[in-house]
């Protein structure tokens, strides 16, 4: 008879229900990673999430960088938790901001953009930089 152990250990089966929590946090971590719809409405919530405390002038830049993206993926501002208090004047400047960026392109062909921790942190390394909208820790960097 062989012995199934391992230096004396047996290891519990595991039940179903184990399996089915991990496969459902998994699915829920899935959903939470994919890039958000590639909609108006989205492209607004990303714009304040991104620039609600910036000018305009910086809000339109995130709209122009946003549309040379063409995609959602990997910006934060979409699931910014602020998103839901910030005032109305702030969702009225990036509806006007979205809708003059998708026609207009204000960074030059810029498709990636970061604040001043991200210039410190050398997430753009290997980027090219374009221009930077903004005064002081509200700056925005823009990069191709």
């Amino acid at each position: 008879m062989t012995d199934t152990t391992l230096n004396g250990y047996k290891p519990m089966p595991r039940s179903r229900s184990k399996y089915f929590n991990q496969l459902l946090l998994l699915v829920m971590a899935a959903q939470t990673c994919a890039a958000a719809a590639f909609t108006e409405a989205n492209i607004v919530r990303a714009i304040v999430g991104e620039g609600a405390a910036c000018d305009y002038e910086v809000k339109r830049g995130l709209a122009s960088a946003i549309y040379n993206r063409g995609t959602l993926d990997g910006v934060y501002g979409v699931h910014a938790s602020h998103n839901k208090s910030e005032p109305k004047w702030v969702w009225q400047d990036a509806r006007r901001a979205a809708k003059e960026g998708r026609t207009n392109d204000f960074v030059y062909g810029a498709s990636y953009f970061g604040d001043w921790r991200d210039v410190e942190n050398g997430t753009f390394i290997g980027h090219t930089f374009v221009c930077a909208l903004g005064t002081g820790k509200n700056t925005i960097y823009f990069y191709r």
